[in-house]
């Protein structure tokens, strides 16, 4: 566990980061999530592997705020960033 040796885990929420390349252990429990020193380490890293990939079936298409955004503002609500 985390608390153990000093990590932060994250398990992504189905479908926002590509089971592309993963071998299935149980389909629906199958998920990459970073494991890091930080909290905002994590949200970095979350940032970069998740989002659609068309190579996957189940990943979703709708925008994610920035976890590191969230991260850095202390979990606090943030407005949604507008992409044109």
């Amino acid at each position: 566990p985390g608390a153990v040796t000093g990590t932060v885990g994250v398990k992504p929420t189905y479908g926002g980061v590509s089971r592309y390349g993963l071998v299935a252990l149980a389909n629906s429990l199958d998920q990459a999530g970073p494991v890091t020193r930080t909290v905002l380490d994590a949200a970095m890293l979350h940032d970069v592997i998740g989002g659609h990939d068309p190579r996957d079936s189940t990943s979703i298409q709708q925008e994610w705020p920035s976890f590191t955004e969230a991260a850095r503002t202390a979990g606090r609500m943030v407005e949604p960033t507008k992409t044109a």
